[in-house]
């Protein structure tokens, strides 16, 4: 898709844009640590890997729903957040599958969730952008 030229979008458009990858960093490394607290504690209350995982994964697609969808991409409507939910889905096969995998390697649960996590974080940008939160401005590719 072609990028929208300048006189299509407006200054604050523009600006947005710009600073989306970063407001989605920050806003990713906090849900992330957010997250993260929540697995651990999980974890130490007696709780299976699979399981803490899910538990962080709930809280994590609440928070993140939010913080993501208003905060970096200004999308957050309820076709957006049935994107999110299979996002999330697809995304938590896979932090159990990199922590198992590391776990046959040696290393713990704790260190396979941060791991698992900074991994999640990173791809789902573009899922987000591309898939779930695709609205005017993100859908344009103005943010590529």
């Amino acid at each position: 898709m072609d990028p929208p030229i300048a006189e299509d979008r407006s200054p604050r458009q523009d600006s947005m844009i710009r600073g989306r990858p970063i407001r989605f960093l920050l806003v990713g490394a906090l849900n992330t640590v957010l997250g993260y607290a929540v697995y651990c504690l999980s974890l130490y209350a007696g709780l299976s890997v699979p399981r803490a995982s899910l538990v962080a994964i709930v809280f994590g697609v609440i928070v993140s729903f939010l913080t993501q969808g208003f905060v970096v991409f200004g999308n957050a409507t309820g076709t957006a957040l049935l994107r999110f939910i299979v996002n999330w889905g697809i995304m938590y096969a896979v932090y159990v599958g990199v922590v198992a995998a590391l776990q046959t390697v040696g290393l713990s649960p704790y260190v396979g969730g941060l791991v698992a996590s900074g991994a999640t974080t990173a791809a789902s940008y573009f899922i987000l952008r591309d898939f779930v939160f695709r609205g005017p401005t993100s859908s344009r590719g103005g943010d590529r």
